[in-house]
């Protein structure tokens, strides 16, 4: 038997290989072998083999008393380093600096240093960090993307039009799933009055939009709802509403020529003039010109491309006035596009933010969109008001987007902060970089931080936790999924197939709770996004300028509306309140969503009337802090290494199988005595179980036994809670997740599994691959509907990494067989997720067939052996596939093909002999 090795067959696994291979050298590590994570180790690679003289580190210092001089310890550090300090907030005890990528174990051996992360290379977005040439290969194409409007479609002409009156029913609105309905129903003036929320994201929604007119002071005084923009782009960095006004201009007279065109400037004087550019597709821009008067900082833009300012009205700053106004966009098509203006702190640049972002537009209207006569959209706090915090562009890094939530926090007039920025590092746990720097800026500001948890599809383990930040996935109602897709209904609210599951890597509960993911929201006017509704059977035309509300990137926002909410009761009702008891009172309250375990819903489904009423109480519960043992793939990289918070196992299990785990809680506020608590399961299959109650002497480690009874494979979690023993209350709460993979016979090795899926439900089904195995073969049979496949390696990471390499979640197959080979599959226990869910998309959206129905499957895995036979033929092999220890009796795809032994990305038609030849180059 010869095991053959296919090779690497993207650039996206090179660069992987590459960073396994070179930091397990560990020559350059330090003598105490500091933790380094997988993040770090790719943008370090990416660095050396870049060939880049310096790189930006983001650092996180010791703010015991004991590292008073933590910062001048760096500094000093730097000095020898040929090193510099860039930035620095000493509340938190965060620095940016700037050194030569191979000096950084150096400087991270720093005792005073507890957290770093390399920023040169990284955008900090789930995607954006995987494989280079597929990122650069997408921005080529985004950087030159037109504003241009979508053909309306005569398809609905003859449907009556949705009103803003039945834009408001609860299926369009998603608000009677959490219960905000009946709030603004019951509480009108607790509307997010005397709020503000920070959106952090691009800063360019669609600015004139009817939602975003008017806030309310706590007092019910009317507002501008825009409080500004707060830009954090580094100026060294590309920003493309930057205008740098260079040119001198001395008009003696009002028409003067500028380089090639004549133009008529408000008055004689001197003036700085510069061009904002707006791509209109492959190699063309429309440009418009903008000066400042030297004498008075008075700035105009020629709006209207007809090289005259005296038509022209000079701009307010928005940080000073809200006063939208509109560029005249004459390529590819005539358009209206709204804008606004804002001084940069250097002289003579501004920023031009004109309102084409689709993302942001939803984002901020979900979160406190007006309530109006005029619009479809609206808010979750229709009273709060906004603070655009632009940390994001085609070309932002990573550092931007720290320092945006830094200096967003800052702000006094800011109460939370929310981004939907996707935000993934890995790994991605408490005591990493931004784990502990979202605690540290929610700790010192006191202001929660409310985060997308990821739209990872509910696989087990992938999301962004995010530490300190309250993680927020998202729910599905059944009067939602009526207004908007029809069809088969929904029998009760199911986490969204979209959100993501946890929990995260060091065991915590993520997400902290699930909010609506799906509602009308607001879109630039030229989108024609949603036509009409609902998409089974269509009865209502939907205007251009709308959307319907997508993923976690929605789910976030919502619950920010929904904390501004409860900010604003509790102001105007005199109740204490604080981060802590904020995020506590939504967890607890959070309401468990039936058929779904622990680890695919957190806490549950935001309840907003049961968490002020939980807010409203008082109760204060003691400081309770959890460790446990985690066994992940990713967690050598962690900061904490297998130390955890709650019970992660992926894989080690077998069904059935019992056996016992320790959960260690310390207590370190409340009683001076011992206080005994009643323990309780929730959100689970009974697969775990303790002792009735747990008594906890003040700061002392008490160790306490599950018992783990697994019948049968897949996953099993649940959440362990500790009660007040007088009133009830949860004073704490952790988790357990464990998983048992199905495994291959012994003799045939093979393994089968059947199922069924509901309209908007996934399943999961982890399998367990033996070392040594030469290849893993898996056929998917599909008897009735349509499902959605994604597989996941053992290594744990994200399939956006890698999309190449394996099945995604991009298309559709219908009934049918079909089959995929992997060649040398990593030992472990890999993922097979599949989603029926290809309702969520009009049928000419889809990649693939859509339907409804109940789908029925059969999921086939071999683990195979592979015999290697030069033929006579000249660079000619064959490859005999068959089955660990018996021989194979129905055929196999082949996987590669041809000289070039192309990759198929999908699963593949089925009947080709079991015997693969081969053209060798």
């Amino acid at each position: 038997m010869r095991r053959i090795a296919f090779g690497l067959i993207c650039a996206g696994v090179v660069v992987f290989a590459l960073a396994l291979r070179e930091v397990r050298s560990d020559e350059r590590l330090p003598p105490q072998q500091r933790r380094m994570s997988f993040h770090n180790r790719l943008l370090l690679n990416r660095a050396m083999l870049a060939g880049l003289s310096r790189i930006e580190v983001l650092l996180l210092l010791d703010r015991a008393p004991e590292a008073a001089g933590a910062f001048s310890a760096v500094a000093a550090s730097l000095g020898t380093l040929e090193g510099r300090i860039l930035s620095t907030d000493p509340s938190i005890g965060y620095a940016r600096v700037e050194l030569p990528p191979d000096r950084l174990f150096d400087l991270v051996d720093t005792p005073v240093i507890e957290a770093y992360q390399i920023s040169s290379l990284s955008r900090g977005a789930w995607y954006r960090d995987g494989p280079p040439e597929a990122n650069a290969t997408m921005f080529r194409g985004y950087e030159v993307t037109p504003i241009t409007g979508t053909e309306p479609s005569s398809e609905y002409a003859n449907l009556p039009e949705l009103t803003p009156a039945e834009a408001r029913a609860p299926g369009f609105t998603a608000d009677e799933d959490a219960g905000v309905g009946e709030w603004m129903r019951r509480h009108p003036t607790f509307d997010g009055r005397g709020v503000t929320i920070a959106i952090l994201e691009n800063a360019l929604p669609s600015f004139a939009d009817p939602v975003f007119r008017t806030a309310l002071t706590l007092e019910g005084q009317e507002v501008p709802k825009i409080a500004g923009i707060l830009n954090t782009i580094d100026p060294a960095h590309i920003d493309d509403t930057r205008v740098r006004l260079t040119i001198p201009v001395d008009a003696s007279t009002s028409w003067t020529r500028v380089d090639t065109r004549t133009y008529v400037f408000p008055a004689p004087g001197k003036y700085w003039l510069g061009m904002l550019e707006i791509p209109a597709g492959d190699s063309a821009v429309n440009r418009f010109a903008v000066i400042e008067r030297d004498d008075t900082g008075q700035v105009w833009i020629d709006a209207n491309g007809d090289a005259s300012f005296q038509d022209e009205a000079p701009l307010a700053d928005v940080n000073e006035r809200f006063e939208p106004r509109f560029l005249k966009v004459r390529y590819p098509q005539p358009l209206d596009v709204s804008f606004v203006m804002s001084r940069a702190a250097e002289p003579h640049v501004v920023h031009i933010y004109p309102g084409r972002s689709s993302h942001q537009s939803m984002t901020a209207s979900v979160a406190a969109g007006n309530r109006t006569d005029e619009s479809l959209a609206s808010g979750v706090a229709p009273g709060a008001r906004l603070l655009f915090v632009r940390m994001t562009t085609s070309a932002d890094g990573l550092a931007g987007v720290m320092e945006g939530f830094l200096r967003a926090a800052r702000r006094t007039d800011v109460d939370l902060l929310t981004s939907s920025h996707g935000l993934h590092l890995i790994p991605d746990t408490a005591a990493d970089f931004v784990g502990l720097l979202f605690s540290r800026i929610s700790e010192v500001y006191r202001k929660p931080i409310i985060s997308a948890a990821g739209n990872f599809g509910l696989m087990l383990g992938h999301i962004q936790a995010h530490g300190g930040a309250l993680s927020v996935g998202g729910t599905l109602g059944p009067e939602t999924h009526a207004a908007f897709y029809g069809g088969v209904p929904l029998p009760g609210m199911i986490v969204h197939p979209t959100s993501a599951a946890g929990p995260a890597i060091d065991g915590s509960i993520k997400p902290d709770f699930l909010a609506p993911m799906e509602r009308i929201a607001a879109d630039p006017p030229w989108y024609r996004t949603l036509e009409a509704v609902p998409f089974a059977n269509p009865t209502h035309r939907v205007p251009p300028g709308y959307e319907i509300s997508c993923c976690t990137s929605a789910s976030s926002p919502y619950a920010a509306g929904a904390i501004a909410l409860l900010i604003s009761a509790a102001r105007q009702s005199n109740v204490p309140y604080s981060v802590e008891l904020l995020s506590r009172a939504l967890r607890v309250t959070a309401r468990p969503i039936d058929g779904f375990q622990a680890h695919q819903q957190g806490n549950g489904a935001l309840d907003i009337e049961a968490a002020w009423q939980e807010l409203a109480s008082g109760f204060a519960p003691p400081r309770i802090e959890s460790t446990a043992t985690i066994l992940h793939s990713l967690a050598q990289y962690a900061a904490r290494g297998p130390i955890g918070r709650g019970i992660l196992e992926f894989g080690g299990w077998t069904a059935p199988m019992t056996d016992t785990r320790t959960i260690t809680l310390r207590r370190t506020s409340g009683p001076a005595g011992p206080v005994s608590y009643t323990t309780a399961w929730t959100a689970d299959d009974g697969t775990f179980s303790t002792p009735a109650s747990v008594t906890l002497p003040p700061n002392t480690d008490v160790p306490l036994p599950v018992r783990i009874d697994v019948k049968k494979p897949g996953a099993h979690s649940g959440l362990l809670s500790l009660h007040d023993p007088a009133s009830g209350a949860v004073v704490f709460r952790t988790q357990a997740t464990v998983v048992a993979p199905a495994r291959t016979h012994a003799a045939t090795g093979t393994v089968e599994i059947t199922g069924t899926l509901a309209t908007m439900h996934q399943n999961a089904h982890y399998l367990h691959v033996p070392p040594g195995a030469d290849a893993l073969a898996l056929e998917l049979e599909v008897a009735r509907g349509v499902l959605n496949a994604t597989l996941l390696q053992a290594h744990g990471l994200v399939s956006t990494y890698y999309m190449p390499v394996h099945p995604m979640d991009i298309f559709s197959v219908g009934p049918g067989t079909y089959h995929l080979v992997m060649p040398n599959p990593e030992p472990g226990t890999w993922t097979l997720r599949l989603k029926n869910a290809s309702v969520r998309f009009p049928a000419k959206l889809m990649l693939g067939p859509r339907d409804d129905a109940l789908a029925e499957y059969t999921v086939r895995m071999r683990i195979l052996d592979v015999d290697v036979t030069a033929k006579p033929q000249a660079r000619t092999v064959s490859l005999d596939l068959h089955n660990r220890g018996a021989a194979l009796t129905e055929p196999v795809i082949e996987a590669w093909q041809g000289s070039r032994r192309t990759h198929r990305a999908a699963f593949a038609a089925s009947g080709v002999s079991n015997v693969i030849d081969l053209d060798v180059p």
